[in-house]
């Protein structure tokens, strides 16, 4: 158990606005979710204390410039990070604890798959940031605002803790600050895999699903581009592009990880999991009246509904592994919600954990989610693997959190783009069933990622 006090304090008037600043700031990680009581949650994240990273099986840890190789279980020692130290309770949804990904791999070695060894973006496999500080806006309209601070080690008094975070903020407020207008630059996307072996991987998995082998697996493609500028200012343009519910900026030493992610793959309060599984989509529409046909044929679609339930059903069996049987409930079932680029079916699930299960443990149940990989999930992923011959990286994981207290809200890492070493990468993918058409399912992955064909070959400048 790591051992550490946690201070808070209420922030108003002129140190509100140094906070505000903060989103300006290079290496400030941001998250963007809605909570489960329908407000908004923003937590600012400066000040890294320590690093936690695994890749290929080995687990390490970064600590004031310290770097050491951990031969516990993965789960066990992180654990001993994500455990409460008796704190009172805190009203905010988040007051310290770990910021991250668990990428799609993660999950692999629980289930003794083989991750594919072609791995072009050489992401870590769990990248997670203990903070020292965090400005937190919470409420229905962000009124209330707090500033966190984590003291890890030796021990300090209230007065200290106090008079350190005030000189913490204004420091973090002198550090390297991104232009108002900051620019960057996009060259002409390479996707991974051409649209004739797109096509090919589709018909290929369809003979698997007529052999009874799956129901459903998700494929997916990546594109690349030189990368120029400015990250921050991108991740900001996608927000306003994307009215996306989950927003997240997390710049790492290697590169930078952001997105806005429609679906929640996680969320746990007070020992409460919570899932929104997404499935069935249609482009926008040019107008209202065009959205509400595609609208119609979307819940009169038999495929789109049929693979909705199918996903519903696997999310509903994860959260078994690790709730009460009779306590998981379906809330919502084939909700339509619109984004800037598609229209979506979206469901609701919950259960309640058992006593000794631990968020960690449920990140282990569910990931990664079918809406991601497909039914049965393991031969999916198997066959995922064969057809897309790289890793997923952080694509297809889960993005957000995990508190102190237990509290726990993971974004499904998709609608997100990852910049290093001067390119960036974005990737998306289509659910393929029996019926699946090759082309329309090539096409499902462009609207996803919110390209167009000819954008392909096209030099985007912003």
């Amino acid at each position: 158990m790591r051992e550490r006090q946690v201070f808070k304090r209420m922030i108003s008037g002129e140190e509100r606005q140094k906070a505000y600043a903060l989103e300006r700031m290079k290496d400030v990680a941001i998250l963007e979710f809605p909570t489960l009581e329908h407000g908004r949650l923003r937590i600012l994240a400066f000040n890294v204390h320590a690093e936690v990273v695994q890749r290929d099986g080995i687990l390490t840890v970064k600590s004031k410039g310290a770097t050491e190789i951990i031969s516990e279980d993965a789960q066990d020692y992180m654990k001993s990070w994500l455990t409460s130290q008796g704190e009172e309770v805190s009203s905010l949804p988040f007051a310290g604890g770990a910021i991250g990904y668990f990428g799609y791999s993660y999950s692999f070695q629980f289930e003794d798959l083989e991750i594919p060894a072609d791995d072009p973006l050489g992401m870590n496999d769990l990248h997670l940031l203990f903070h020292s500080d965090y400005i937190v806006f919470s409420g229905k309209d962000e009124e209330e605002c707090q500033q966190i601070h984590i003291q890890y080690g030796s021990s300090i008094s209230p007065e200290e803790a106090e008079e350190q975070m005030a000189s913490v903020l204004d420091q973090a407020c002198a550090g390297e600050r991104e232009k108002e207008k900051a620019a960057y630059s996009i060259g002409s996307l390479t996707s991974n895999s051409t649209k004739a072996s797109f096509m090919k991987a589709v018909e290929s998995i369809k003979n698997h699903i007529r052999e009874g082998d799956i129901f459903q697996a998700v494929l997916s493609q990546r594109w690349t581009g030189v990368f120029h500028g400015s990250s921050l200012a991108c991740f900001r343009e996608m927000k306003e592009q994307q009215s996306t519910s989950f927003s997240f900026y997390l710049p790492f030493e290697d590169c930078e990880v952001f997105g806005c992610s429609p679906e929640r793959l996680l969320a746990v309060d007070q020992g409460v999991i919570h899932s929104n599984p997404i499935a069935g989509t249609r482009r926008r529409g040019s107008s209202l009246r065009e959205d509400e046909q595609l609208i119609e044929e979307l819940l009169s679609d038999e495929k789109e509904k049929a693979e909705h339930l199918m996903l519903v059903d696997l999310a509903r069996n994860d959260l078994g592994r690790i709730c009460r049987k009779e306590s998981i409930r379906l809330h919502r079932f084939m909700q339509i919600e619109k984004y800037k680029n598609v229209i979506h079916l979206v469901s609701e699930i919950t259960g309640t954990m058992a006593d000794t299960i631990h968020p960690l443990d449920a990140v282990k149940a569910c990931l990664p989610a079918g809406t991601v990989s497909g039914a049965p999930k393991i031969k999916a992923m198997e066959l995922i693997s064969a057809h897309e011959q790289e890793k997923r990286g952080a694509y297809g994981g889960g993005v957000g959190f995990i508190s102190f207290e237990g509290r726990m809200d993971l974004a499904l890492a998709i609608r997100m783009a990852v910049v290093k070493d001067g390119r960036i990468h974005r990737q998306s993918g289509a659910g393929i069933v029996h019926d699946s058409i090759p082309e329309n399912e090539w096409y499902e992955t462009l609207h996803k990622a919110g390209l167009k064909e000819v954008a392909l070959n096209d030099f985007t400048d912003r």
